[in-house]
């Protein structure tokens, strides 16, 4: 415990030095000035108290200050100790002034001690107490508590480009002090010297980590709390997919640091590089989002801590395209060749995209259930929407919703339903299988039709959307065909051909396109007849037509093929991500991974 250095040493004063009172004694109505004393008084007090050199500095507000009065022979009557308007009247020449009398909150003050001594005259006055000395000290006095854990710590970027955390300089003296301990996350740094208040820390990069400083003692006495601070937050990630060839990852991250970069497979894409801006290629098109790692590590391999990286993680779309599914989630696809849109559903909700831009409408729609998939409606600006056994009538622009009909019978729609420009609209149904016509205005069941069928095992449907034919699933290796005049059956055949997938033209209706391992056969439904045949990859199959351009998507596990019928070229492939689905309306590919790219500069070379 050190005490102030002019408290140290006792301090000793002239009398003619000190601002010394004499007391006078009141005798009858007449005052008499006292004989002041003709030698020199030598006085003084000794605080034995903690100090950083000038200023007291008591632990606790409730804390005490040990004190001694050396009066070189004289008698002390006592002394009076005050901060501020308070004030203690303390008796005889020593003791411990206990700072609770006063009831300070911890701040800064100034502690005044007059002393009072017998003069040593032996007069009346001074044996009856009413003649004394009196010397008047003050020192600096800061109340403070060691385990205030409010304190927090100050920290910067420093010029270097490292992270330095500061403290204040504890009230204190050195002669007690030990040492600083710094502890982080992951460890911990003594520092010695009381002058030194900061610390640089090399390792760090970013991303959460806390800092503690505490001072220690020599006298084992409790540590100071010097502050506390976490930080938090890894580098600013930005990821650009405006170039059609790449996708750019530009970082920026205020200490030094080096980047690793991982992908899903654990792939290191970059390793340990400084560089800001990385361009990766794109993956085949319909991948779906992939979660990326990003690594920060010091610059300096001398200055890296295993434990101390700073790690984050993205998702990127390595797909080309337009994400145009809600959440990414697996999406139901409708198209308006009209209106040049695409409606898009993964849960209730209806958004619509503008091609060729594939940018939103804005325009949103909602249903009480999931939604199931989408009708034919290239000669109307309506389109359908079904649930399961519920059909939507909805504006195209806006997406309201105009007629509502619900299926009988706990029946469900396993094709497309179609919406014909004279308001009919027509669907299959199972189970059984049965054709119905209702008129799209009121809602109203106009006919219905059962479909002969051998097998439920494959169900499948076609309608056609001029609404002249509708194609299904017959039995295993055949292909039924209904002939329609004016939305009544009017004729049934079937097509005996072995498949693996089959669509039909949108376009020319009577003109049924079979893909079945490694070929590709065209027929015309009205006399059964194949008009044309293609030899393509085995693991190809047949997707669809587009409805406005009349090309053929064919796709296989790692590519897509988009074929003309019309001569029997090929006019365009690409990579695709496997095991997925894919079509193709308005020139524009689509995939059931929700990713949508426009084609059509492309098919015109």
């Amino acid at each position: 415990m050190k005490r102030l250095k002019r408290l140290k040493q006792m301090t000793y004063c002239l009398f003619g030095a000190l601002l010394l009172n004499s007391c006078e004694y009141r005798i009858h109505e007449n005052f008499v000035e006292l004989e002041k004393p003709s030698a020199e008084v030598q006085m003084g007090i000794e605080l034995n108290v903690d100090n950083d050199g000038e200023t007291i500095v008591v632990m606790s507000r409730s804390g005490q200050i040990p004190y001694n009065l050396a009066t070189n022979g004289l008698k002390p009557i006592g002394c009076i100790f005050r901060i501020g308007d308070q004030s203690v009247r303390m008796p005889g020449g020593s003791g411990r002034l206990d700072l609770w009398n006063f009831n300070l909150p911890e701040d800064n003050y100034t502690l005044t001690c007059e002393i009072y001594l017998y003069t040593g005259t032996g007069s009346i006055a001074e044996q009856s107490g009413q003649e004394s000395y009196m010397g008047k000290y003050e020192w600096p006095l800061k109340i403070a508590d060691p385990g205030d854990y409010s304190r927090k710590l100050r920290h910067r970027v420093n010029e270097d480009g490292y992270l330095e955390v500061s403290w204040d300089k504890i009230p204190l003296g050195a002669s007690t002090f030990a040492y600083y301990r710094v502890s982080t996350n992951y460890k911990e740094i003594i520092v010695r010297d009381i002058n030194q208040t900061s610390f640089v820390d090399r390792s760090y990069v970013g991303g959460w980590n806390g800092y503690r400083v505490e001072a220690h003692f020599s006298d084992q006495r409790e540590s100071w709390f010097c502050g506390y601070l976490d930080l938090e937050g890894g580098p600013d990630l930005k990821i650009d997919y405006s170039r059609k060839d790449s996708i750019v990852i530009n970082w920026t991250n205020p200490y030094r640091a080096v980047i690793s970069i991982q992908d899903e497979s654990g792939t290191w894409i970059v390793k340990e590089s400084p560089n800001r801006t990385f361009c990766i290629p794109y993956g085949a098109f319909g991948a779906r989002e992939e979660a990326y790692s990003f690594y920060l590590e010091a610059e300096n391999p001398k200055d890296r801590d295993e434990r101390m990286f700073c790690h984050d993680y993205q998702l990127i779309n390595r797909s080309r395209g337009t994400c145009i599914a809600p959440e990414g989630n697996w999406p139901r696809i409708g198209y308006n060749s009209l209106l040049s849109q695409l409606y898009v559903s993964s849960y209730n909700e209806v958004t619509s995209w503008s091609i060729p831009s594939l940018e939103p409408t804005g325009k949103r729609g909602n249903l009480l259930l999931h939604v199931y998939g989408y009708g034919f409606s290239s000669s109307t600006e309506k389109i359908v929407v079904h649930e399961s056994d519920i059909i939507y009538i909805m504006n195209g622009n806006d997406l309201s919703k105009e007629v509502t009909i619900p299926v009988d019978g706990n029946q469900w729609i396993p094709g497309k339903p179609l919406l014909t420009a004279d308001n009919k609209l027509l669907f299959v149904a199972v189970y059984p299988l049965k054709l119905r016509v209702y008129n799209a205005l009121s809602g109203d069941l106009e006919y219905s039709f059962d479909i002969p069928v051998r097998t439920y095992g494959d169900v499948q449907t076609r309608i056609t959307p001029d609404g002249k034919f509708a194609y299904y699933v017959y039995d295993w290796g055949e292909i039924g065909v209904l002939t329609l005049d004016n939305y009544r059956v009017t004729g049934q055949s079937v097509i005996r051909t072995s498949f693996q997938f089959w669509c039909v033209n949108p376009i020319r209706s009577e003109q049924l396109f079979i893909s079945n391992k490694g070929s590709l056969t065209r027929y015309d439904s009205r006399n059964k007849s194949v008009t044309g045949h293609w030899n393509i990859p085995a693991d190809m199959q047949v997707s669809n037509i587009d409805p406005e351009s009349g090309l053929l998507l064919l796709y296989g596990q790692e590519k897509a093929i988009i074929f003309n019928p019309a001569n029997g070229r090929e006019m365009y492939s690409l990579p695709v991500s496997s095991g997925h689905s894919y079509w193709l309306y308005g020139n524009t590919l689509i995939s059931n991974t929700g990713y949508a790219l426009y084609l059509g500069e492309e098919l015109k070379r």
